[in-house]
């Protein structure tokens, strides 16, 4: 399960960083791109409390850095 969410997550964010035209996406627009994605997911299925917990358990399928307004994620 842990690959799925690391998979969905690095999916989303190479999505949004496509559409953008920058590697660095705003951590807001992430999860409902998963749940675009797949919309059965649940971060707690995968065992963290949090859409963070999760981004910080998956560290190395994503790069974390704060943003002017909010985190912002790129793929590894």
């Amino acid at each position: 399960p842990v690959n799925r969410a690391a998979e969905l997550l690095r999916r989303a964010v190479r999505l949004l960083a496509e559409s953008k035209g920058d590697a660095w996406v705003n951590k807001a627009s992430v999860l409902p791109m998963i749940k675009r994605l797949d919309p059965t997911f649940d971060f707690k299925d995968h065992g963290y409390g949090s859409f963070s917990e999760m981004i910080k358990g998956l560290a190395d399928a994503v790069e974390l850095r704060k943003g002017d307004v909010d985190h912002q994620l790129r793929v590894r």
